[in-house]
């Protein structure tokens, strides 16, 4: 547990909140779950994974951000959790999460209340969320759970390949380049979050008629 500062908390545990932005969070409970605000309509979300597959395949992060309903920014956190399971090295090589990491976080059933009072309700922004939207269901399956009911999903990868038909990649972080988009650090859940988040905001500029 701990504050997110630009860097992996040496402590595992619960929901961090960055102090980049400078956005006060309020801590719950014994494993500081911070409550975003209430005034939000978007989150944006990403999650770090054991391997591909969510039907056995596990959660190992969280990665969160809410915005108003023009897209500015008013929390973000993220939760490393304890798949209950080895990460492979593979994958740590990816997210740089290893078991040693994660021995003695949160469980996704600790986090599973609190994250479904943030999705519920709100317009989801993700990059391939699908694949994000899928784990969390599993997720939710093994805890005895439905998901939480969501009002939109907007996935950036559907939007720019739509919006955007000739570029060589549509990678996040490629695609990001690309675009001149401010990239802080890759496969990390919160700031994948807040990238798909920035990457929404440029294709809605992009296609105001007022442009």
């Amino acid at each position: 547990m701990g504050v997110k500062d630009g860097s992996r908390s040496s402590r595992p545990g619960g929901v961090v909140r960055g102090l980049r932005r400078g956005v006060k969070g309020r801590l719950v409970g014994q494993r500081q779950l911070f409550i975003p605000p209430s005034d939000y309509s978007y989150v944006a979300l990403d999650v770090e994974t054991t391997g591909l597959d969510p039907r056995r395949d596990r959660v190992v992060q969280v990665g969160l951000v809410t915005a108003d309903v023009d897209l500015v920014v008013t929390w973000e956190g993220s939760a490393v959790l304890d798949p209950q399971c080895d990460i492979p090295a593979e994958t740590s090589a990816i997210h740089g999460l290893r078991s040693s990491d994660v021995q003695g976080a949160m469980t996704f059933e600790m986090l599973a209340p609190w994250l479904s009072s943030v999705l519920e309700g709100r317009r989801i922004v993700g990059h391939n969320l699908g694949f994000d939207l899928a784990f969390l269901e599993h997720e939710y399956a093994r805890c005895g759970l439905g998901p939480p009911s969501i009002a939109a999903q907007l996935d950036t990868l559907a939007l720019a390949r739509s919006q955007l038909p000739h570029q060589r990649s549509y990678r996040l972080t490629e695609l990001a380049q690309a675009l001149n988009l401010q990239i802080e650090r890759a496969h990390d859940a919160c700031f994948d979050a807040l990238l798909s988040l920035d990457l929404l905001r440029y294709l809605e500029r992009e296609s105001s008629p007022d442009r």
